[in-house]
């Protein structure tokens, strides 16, 4: 039997409806409590995995990288039982990307406007026109570039 390898990037979507939105919406009465600033935090990227209790870490099973890698624990838990499945078939399902906080997300993108990442040591050169390297960068970390590029844009 062959045995297929599938590598998946990990993201979890969360709709919700919250009072914190009226605010947005001119209902200036409403008062900020304590869970919407928690709120507001954790949309924003500002919290961290390893300590959330919202997060688990990922099993090595799992996992593609050597590094501790973190998800959702709904998402994780139903990783787990599709990979199981999967695997049952002869295929073998690991995550390769997680859950990454603002300021990780932040340092990534840095270190490739920058250069300091070994695979983007040449982008300064190769793009100096700042809306150039910024597409670039974008092209090449947002899978929805890769899927259906903006309209009217040209690669």
């Amino acid at each position: 039997m062959n045995k297929t390898i599938v590598y998946l990037a990990i993201s979890a979507v969360i709709t919700f409806s919250y009072p914190i939105m009226n605010t947005a919406f001119g209902n200036d009465d409403y008062t900020l409590t304590p869970a919407d600033d928690k709120l507001r935090q954790y949309l924003s990227g500002k919290f961290e995995p390893k300590t959330d209790s919202l997060f688990v870490t990922i099993p090595a099973q799992y996992s593609g990288k050597a590094d501790e890698q973190y998800l959702r624990k709904e998402a994780m838990d139903g990783f787990a039982k599709m990979a199981d499945e999967a695997k049952k078939e002869g295929i073998s399902l690991k995550i390769v990307s997680a859950t990454r906080n603002f300021y990780s997300q932040k340092a990534i993108w840095e270190a490739k406007w920058n250069g300091t990442r070994a695979d983007w040591k040449d982008v300064a050169t190769k793009y100096p026109v700042a809306v150039d390297r910024a597409t670039a960068i974008l092209r090449y970390s947002s899978m929805l570039w890769h899927i259906s590029p903006p309209l009217g844009y040209r690669y």
